[in-house]
């Protein structure tokens, strides 16, 4: 997860330069029954269902809804990272059937 959030990072920074933090969600304020904790709990009610690692990926330095003025470069920023993001995630997962 630290390594995939880092190429998410670089996707980003890549575009303005802007310097994007990686740290774990709960680090940010107190949450839960987010969907991050729905998706990674699945398995501890179905012990069939596979563990899921959840992004949380938040935008804007001031507020969580920026003026729309402030968007058109943030949206190229978490575009580039999350094309990193999923490149790499390609990239790391093995062909079935080779």
């Amino acid at each position: 997860m630290k390594s995939l959030s880092e190429e998410l990072r670089a996707g980003i920074m890549a575009v303005r330069g802007t310097e994007y933090i990686v740290e774990s969600s709960w680090n940010l304020y107190a949450t839960t029954g987010a969907s991050d904790d729905y998706f990674y709990s699945r398995h501890w009610t179905d012990p069939g269902q596979a563990k899921i690692l959840s992004w949380t990926l938040e935008w804007g330095s001031d507020s969580f809804h920026p003026p729309w003025k402030d968007m058109p470069p943030i949206i190229e920023e978490v575009t580039a990272g999350l094309l990193t993001f999923c490149l790499q995630i390609v990239a790391r997962t093995p062909v079935q059937g080779t």
